[in-house]
């Protein structure tokens, strides 16, 4: 996942990670459609993004965990942030369910404040 549909963009990779019944989150359609939407997204905002496994752990019982860096250039929009042409590096951490060689279950935490800040955002407090 990690390699080839990540650091290499082939959503090509997607249908054969997921099944057609992952789960995506609530109301999110479940399936791969989700995963290569997503990515491809991703890839027009940051298109040299790559990420690196800094820790992986595994069971016996299809559980996968692992946390990663990420580092990449914004070239294209990013919510609402337009182009800025600078590079930042994040982190986060994925937990993974896997069951007949497939992903059926996807939990994801990344430090989106931390790449927000690198692109120059800043955030503004609701009024009191």
């Amino acid at each position: 996942m990690v390699e080839q549909l990540w650091n290499r963009g082939d959503l090509s990779v997607a249908d054969a990670l997921f099944p057609p019944e992952f789960d995506n989150g609530p109301g999110r359609e479940p399936g791969p459609a989700f995963v290569r939407e997503w990515h491809r997204s991703t890839a027009e905002s940051f298109p040299d993004l790559r990420y690196e496994i800094d820790e992986l752990v595994a069971d016996d019982e299809g559980r996968v965990a692992f946390r990663w860096t990420a580092t990449g250039t914004q070239r294209g929009q990013f919510g609402p942030i337009p182009p800025t042409g600078k590079r930042a590096t994040y982190e986060g951490a994925h937990f993974v369910a896997v069951a007949d060689g497939k992903i059926t279950r996807l939990w994801s935490i990344n430090d989106t404040f931390g790449k927000m800040q690198q692109l120059g955002a800043t955030v503004v407090p609701p009024d009191a």
